[in-house]
């Protein structure tokens, strides 16, 4: 055989050894995706959606939140009389006691269809905040609200 064959084989088997037992023992971490954001009160730790143990929820799942949208969502009179609809992606941040800040339209669909969408989701009351470790954490989260007539 190739010795540089045998030597490549030889220091995979060693990494994945390697590997499991740093596992077994507890000592490899998850690799999460973090951000920090400055505001008035200094930075704060921010996780992406996908990198915590338990994600944000709204009070009472996903079918609460939809029937919040559609009880308090307006149709801008502009936007109805023109035809228009779309749908307008949002992506804001769930802090660790549950309150929504920093809305911000990721993809438009038109104006006014974007500020009543940004307008709902500040409107919404706290939501059961994300968790890393057992502790709470702000999470940065994504939401869609379509308009259709």
């Amino acid at each position: 055989m190739n010795p540089s064959f045998v030597s490549n084989v030889a220091r995979l088997a060693f990494i994945i050894i390697f590997f499991n037992i740093a596992l077994l023992a507890g000592k490899a971490q998850t690799i999460r995706a973090v951000h920090h954001i400055s505001g008035q009160g200094g930075s704060t730790t921010v996780y992406e959606y996908n990198s915590v143990d338990i994600v944000p929820s709204f009070p009472g799942g996903k079918i609460s939140m939809m029937r919040y949208i559609n009880r308090e969502r307006r149709y801008p009179a502009e936007a109805y009389e023109r035809g228009i609809e779309g749908r307008v992606t949002c992506g804001f941040v769930v802090t660790a006691d549950g309150t929504i800040r920093e809305v911000s339209v990721l993809k438009s669909a038109y104006p006014s269809l974007d500020a009543e969408a940004v307008r709902l989701v500040e409107k919404m009351p706290k939501w059961d905040p994300g968790v890393v470790d057992g502790m709470k954490v702000a999470v940065y989260c994504v939401l869609p609200i379509a308009f259709r007539l």
